[in-house]
C-alpha cells in the first residue's frame, strides 16, 4: 500500500532483503568509531547499577544485525535483541556464533507484542529505531509505558545506597538541525572487490506530523563497474525531537537527560 498524502505505507520489512549487506552499506555512517563511542556510552549507563557481580541485562529494541548487541555480549552483558526483520536476526545469529557469544533474539514488533520475560537494567533503541516504530503520540506513549514496565526497579545496595533503577536510551538524529524536506544523501563503501552504494531521498513529508516517507536505493557494483544487485525500499519515519521526547517522558512518569558523543551530531536521550 502506498498513499503518500497522509503518509500511509504498508510494506514488508525493508531490511529483510538487504540484511546480508546491511553492515557493508552502512559502514560509512555507522563504522567502528561511532559504534565504539556508543558502546562506551552504554557501558557508562550500565556502570551506574550496584550489582557488579551480576550480568547487566540489556534489551536492544530494533537490534538489526547486532551492531551493539554483539560487542555488548562480548563485554559480558546479558543481551536480548528484538527486531521485526527475520533476516536481520539471522545475520545477527551468524555473527554472534562467529564471535563466540550468545545473544537471545526475538522476532517481533514490540508495539504489537508482549515484552520479553524478566526485567531489564537498560533498554536501547538506537539510530532512529524510535522514529521508525512510532508515528503519533498515542503509539509513542504506549511503547514507552510498555518499556517502562519491563525495567528493573531501584533497589538498596551496600551501605544503604539505592540503585537508580532501569533506564531507556533513545538515539535519534537531531531533527531540530535538519531540513526534513531536503533529507537526501548518498554513501559509498568499497570493500572486497565490490562497491556498495546507497542513496536516500524524501518522497513525501507531512510537516505537521513531522513524518517522512523516504526512498532508499542500494546498489552493489563489481570491479568491472557492473551492477550485480539492486534494492529499493520505502521507509516511514516520524522525527521526534528533544522537546517531544521530554514531553513523552513526563507523560509516562519518567525524567529525561540528554547525552552526546563527539563522533557524530546525533542525540542520545536517557529516560529513567
Amino acid at each position: 500500500m502506498r498513499q503518500y498524502n497522509n503518509i500511509k505505507v504498508n510494506l514488508i520489512n525493508p531490511n529483510d532483503k538487504t540484511a546480508h549487506i546491511y553492515d557493508l552499506v552502512n559502514a560509512p555512517l555507522k563504522g567502528e568509531e561511532v559504534t565504539g563511542a556508543e558502546i562506551e556510552l552504554i557501558k557508562s549507563l550500565c556502570s551506574q547499577f550496584l550489582y557488579p557481580k551480576q550480568k547487566c541485562k540489556i534489551l536492544d529494541v530494533g537490534c538489526g544485525t547486532g551492531r551493539h548487541a554483539i560487542p555488548l555480549a562480548k563485554l559480558g552483558y546479558e543481551v536480548t535483541g528484538m527486531d521485526s526483520s527475520k533476516e536481520m536476526l539471522e545475520t545477527l545469529k551468524e555473527k554472534a556464533e562467529k564471535a563466540g557469544v550468545e545473544v537471545k533474539v526475538i522476532c517481533a514488533d514490540l508495539l504489537k507484542s508482549e515484552m520479553p520475560g524478566g526485567k531489564f537494567d537498560l533498554m536501547i533503541l538506537m539510530w532512529n529505531a524510535f522514529n521508525e516504530m512510532v508515528h503519533n503520540e498515542e503509539q509513542a506513549i504506549a511503547l514507552l509505558k510498555k518499556l517502562k514496565g519491563g525495567l528493573k526497579k531501584g533497589e538498596s545496595g551496600k551501605k544503604g545506597r539505592l540503585s537508580t533503577g532501569g533506564k531507556i536510551l533513545i538515539n535519534v538524529d537531531d531533527s531540530q538541525k535538519m531540513n526534513l524536506r531536503d533529507l537526501n544523501f548518498k554513501t559509498e563503501n568499497k570493500i572486497g572487490g565490490c562497491t556498495y552504494k546507497q542513496s536516500w531521498k524524501v518522497l513525501d513529508l507531512d510537516e505537521d506530523a513531522k513524518t517522512t516517507v523516504s526512498e532508499e536505493k542500494i546498489s552493489v557494483i563489481d570491479e568491472q563497474g557492473h551492477e550485480i544487485a539492486s534494492y529499493t525500499s520505502e521507509i516511514k519515519q516520524t522525527w521526534w525531537c528533544r522537546d517531544s521526547i521530554k514531553k513523552l517522558a513526563k507523560i509516562v512518569g519518567m525524567k529525561m537527560e540528554e547525552k552526546k558523543i563527539k563522533e557524530n551530531e546525533e542525540v542520545y536521550f536517557v529516560l529513567n
